[in-house]
């Protein structure tokens, strides 16, 4: 097809670092809203919540709200990793992902966000749940895209290092 080389996913390694990482993210995000699912299963809430508890603060107050429960990450996690599913969920669209400058478009997704902490750090301004989320999730999408391509490059390492070993061994 013409213009497919362009886009991701065309090797079955790509495809499958793309599959474990959808499933794991997704896996995860879902965690984050089992426990609006599961309201008469308050042991299976606690436990959630404690699974998240050394990667959030947890405040209900910087927490969304969702058919009368709180989540179990503050909307800034929250954000961060809805982000990194919907960049998870943007690779097989991209165009070659060798040409993205994510370093640098990392560094002003999180500048964003530690100016909007130091704001309401300052006690300038309260910015809300929702903008925490917006911004942070940026900083998700982008990781995601970092990772994805990291694994690739990692993957290619391993295989290009056993190659000369399997050859040498089986002929």
């Amino acid at each position: 097809m013409p213009g497919t080389d362009k886009l991701m996913l065309r090797t079955g390694k790509e495809r499958g670092i793309f599959a474990a990482l959808l499933i794991f993210t997704t896996g995860w995000c879902l965690l984050i809203f089992l426990p609006v699912l599961l309201k008469d299963a308050p042991r299976t809430s606690f436990l959630i919540r404690a699974l998240f508890a050394p990667l959030c603060h947890q405040l209900g107050e910087r927490s969304f709200i969702v058919a009368g429960i709180t989540l179990p990450v503050c909307a800034r996690c929250t954000g961060i990793y809805l982000g990194f599913l919907a960049g998870i969920l943007s690779i097989p669209i991209l165009p070659g992902i060798q040409r993205f400058r994510f370093k640098s478009m990392l560094i002003e997704c999180i500048g964003l966000l530690g100016i909007s902490w130091a704001i309401e750090a300052l006690g300038l301004i309260s910015i809300g749940n929702l903008p925490r989320a917006i911004l942070s999730s940026s900083a998700g999408y982008i990781t995601a895209l970092i990772v994805f391509k990291g694994l690739i490059e990692l993957a290619g390492g391993i295989t290009s290092a056993i190659q000369p070993r399997l050859r040498k061994t089986y002929g």
